[in-house]
């Protein structure tokens, strides 16, 4: 589960919530754009309203099914790590996921 949408794919499926994961290449994205059919992804379509922007997805599909706290403090809370996040994972992803060298110095995974 990578990419962009994988936080909204996590809640959704932890929700088990039916959707379709439609995803697309890099020429589809450009090609899509270009026609104006959406701004950015990932795209949420719902009741003829399309929306897209990641944290802003987050937050409304949290609301939507209830992860999403009522209190303002708390949400306050959640908003710091839903904000947080990308900044964190830019810092120690190249950390967490750089590969291993064995003896000889072949890279693995």
């Amino acid at each position: 589960m990578s990419g962009r949408a994988a936080p909204i794919r996590m809640m959704l499926d932890h929700k088990k919530v039916k959707y379709e994961d439609k995803r697309i290449d890099q020429a589809t994205f450009k090609a899509g754009k270009e026609k104006g059919e959406w701004g950015a992804l990932p795209v949420w379509i719902e009741n003829g309203q399309t929306m897209n922007e990641t944290k802003a997805l987050v937050r409304y599909l949290g609301t939507v099914h209830g992860y999403y706290p009522k209190d303002a403090v708390m949400q306050w809370q959640a908003d710091v790590w839903v904000d947080y996040a990308p900044t964190l994972i830019t810092k120690i992803g190249p950390f967490m996921f750089k590969p291993a060298l064995e003896a000889d110095g072949e890279k693995v995974m």
